[in-house]
């Protein structure tokens, strides 16, 4: 009777001890599994995330890969350059002349709030009569903060020519930092379309500019701008040092 009782007492132990130990074989083969498949979700996310970010431009990839110490133009000040024929400096219209023995001015009126300028001249007679105007809004990115040789800068404009009549084309060049817009240096490197044109005066234009030549190498200390020639006498000046 002692020998039946204790054997039905051990069968119980028996088989309350074996599923805790199945339980606790399970916990040890589980946590392998699931950072095995943890790591394979984040490759999966990481390589979703890949496949849907933009690709970067070589600009923006020189600049996360390159030192800030690497040798190449860095930008130290940028300025807005308003014509001397604006309204500003002649309240009463700039540089006139006389059509038929009746006399006129053109007045110009242009604002540079970055990173739109707007810009309209009127050719107004002396008896307050307008006989032409033409306007313009356009609307532009600024170049990079820093240029490294090898390189070929881009700027991009978006240009909405609301009436044509003298109304200059913008152009955009690496130059001598005295430069004023609608003027040169034999040092010029001038921005131009994929086609390698300027960009159309007379006409609307959406897209980019890109350097000729590659951004050239300097000394300590040197200076050189982008210029960009909204026309009519009015321009933005971006002015970059060199760095060792």
């Amino acid at each position: 009777m002692k020998k039946r009782l204790f054997l039905f007492i051990f069968i119980i132990l028996i088989s309350m001890v074996l599923p805790g130990c199945q339980i606790i074989g399970d916990r040890n083969v589980g946590p392998d599994n699931t950072v095995q498949d943890s790591e394979r979700d984040t490759a999966t996310t990481d390589e979703s995330e890949s496949e849907t970010q933009p690709e970067m431009t070589e600009t923006q990839k020189a600049s996360e890969t390159v030192s800030s110490d690497a040798p190449g133009w860095y930008l130290i000040s940028e300025n807005p350059i308003i014509s001397e024929n604006d309204v500003t400096v002649h309240p009463d219209g700039g540089p006139g002349s006389s059509h038929m023995g009746d006399s006129y001015t053109d007045v110009h009126r242009g604002t540079i709030e970055k990173p739109v300028y707007e810009f309209s001249i009127e050719r107004v007679f002396e008896q307050g009569d307008v006989a032409a105007s033409g306007s313009v809004r356009l609307v532009w990115e600024d170049p990079p903060q820093v240029l490294f040789p090898g390189q070929k800068a881009s700027v991009s404009a978006d240009i909405d020519l609301i009436s044509s009549w003298s109304v200059a084309n913008m152009t955009v060049a690496f130059e001598e930092i005295e430069i004023m817009p609608n003027y040169s240096s034999p040092t010029v490197i001038r921005f131009t379309t994929e086609e390698g044109k300027n960009i159309p005066r007379g006409a609307s234009f959406s897209g980019s500019v890109s350097m000729e030549r590659e951004v050239p190498e300097g000394s300590s200390g040197d200076q050189r701008a982008i210029l960009i020639s909204f026309g009519n006498g009015y321009g933005y000046r971006y002015i970059y040092e060199w760095r060792e």
